[in-house]
């Protein structure tokens, strides 16, 4: 019997019947202890239903697989953009601070170039990660629809009555897939490219 990471011999648990509730706590706690390969058997297939949702896409589409790669693209140039406007804006706030003038009007100058180019990558960014969210969902959700005629598997579905409006529950699930799958994904290589 383990607690708080050291072993207990069993000549410790006391032998009355609070003893045997606390033995059995601890027999619970074991029984946690076994979930934990069936919560990573369930990662794993919940991993294994993404990639066969995900990837069939971009298998499939090269104007998915040009717009992804795109997206990668533009992430990371915005990432630059970023870390230029940090160490921009560190200059001009120490040269205001010194109350250097010609050190604040150049880094105004700069300021202002990077603003003038910073400005349209950041458009650009989030215009290529919509147009992928809105092709994808677009894509799936004609998959999926055509799933759900193929081989009348509506009619099966209308026959239990169990799901109402199962069209617009696709189209919202395909949405919610799609943006969260992609948000996921923007904010893992934002935070790899950040380090």
């Amino acid at each position: 019997i383990w607690v708080e990471g050291r072993p207990i011999p069993d000549r410790a648990a006391p032998s009355s019947s609070r003893g045997g509730r606390f033995v059995t706590f601890l027999k619970g706690e074991e029984k946690d202890e076994e979930k934990e390969p069936r919560e990573m058997q369930n990662v794993a297939q919940q991993l294994k239903a993404f990639r066969e949702m995900a990837l069939p896409y971009y298998e499939e589409s090269d104007a998915g697989r040009w717009l992804f790669a795109g997206m990668v693209g533009m992430t990371i140039l915005n990432s630059g953009v970023s870390v230029a406007f940090s160490y921009i804006g560190k200059d001009f706030w120490s040269a205001l601070g010194s109350k250097d003038a010609d050190q604040f009007y150049a880094m105004l100058v700069k300021f202002g170039g990077a603003l003038v180019v910073g400005a349209p990558v950041s458009v650009l960014y989030r215009f290529q990660r919509e147009q992928l969210a809105v092709h994808w969902r677009e894509w799936m959700t004609d998959r999926t629809l055509q799933l759900y005629a193929s081989n009348r598997a509506y009619y099966a579905l209308e026959r239990g009555q169990e799901i109402d409006n199962p069209d617009q529950r696709i189209a919202e699930d395909v949405r919610t897939f799609t943006a969260y799958s992609l948000q996921l994904f923007i904010t893992v290589v934002t935070s790899i490219i950040d380090l």
